[in-house]
């Protein structure tokens, strides 16, 4: 009986170290094509009409907030309450506040030109998007992690590298 229920738990630990990554991401630079591998087409960086400087500055205003599921402001936010809260300051955008749907909902942007404000989007569970930052240059970006709060975090570590699924370009 204790063998057994020692190969069961070795077996868990195997299959539970298993990668659910669906592609590994490219950041390296891209061309100036718009249309993606999908042949879906992207909105160029030049239309997005974003401020970088000041979009930057408000979302790193938030480092430090306190992570509160299902919060939006500066008591506590989640990871789309922290997106939904950042497009509101912003340019009064009132987003969707899930991260599934943002996924769906916006239109893609290629891993390879990522711009200021775009959002990055992470599989967690290894189902759909549940996990959603703001990207701010340089393979930076701001979220809101349930252990630290709000917090900048990049995009090439293990963690995040791996469960990274896409990212989308809000337009208005």
């Amino acid at each position: 009986m204790t063998r057994c229920a020692a190969l069961l738990m070795i077996s868990f630990v195997i299959c539970g170290c298993t990668a659910s990554v669906r592609y590994a991401p490219d950041f390296s630079p891209a061309t100036r094509d718009t249309t993606s591998e999908t042949g879906v087409e992207t909105i160029a960086p030049e239309d997005t009409g974003v401020d970088n400087i000041r979009l930057d500055s408000i979302a790193r205003s938030y480092l430090g907030v306190p992570y509160r599921s299902g919060g939006y402001g500066r008591l506590g936010v989640d990871c789309s309450g922290l997106v939904y809260t950042v497009y509101r300051d912003y340019a009064d955008l009132h987003l969707s506040p899930s991260s599934k749907d943002l996924f769906n909902d916006l239109p893609r942007a290629d891993d390879r030109d990522l711009r200021t404000g775009d959002l990055v989007f992470f599989s967690l569970n290894g189902r759909y998007a549940s996990h959603v930052g703001i990207y701010v240059g340089e393979g930076s970006f701001v979220h809101a992690s349930q252990s630290n709060g709000v917090v900048l975090s990049d995009l090439t570590e293990d963690y995040f590298r791996m469960a990274y699924i896409g990212a989308r370009r809000v337009v208005r």
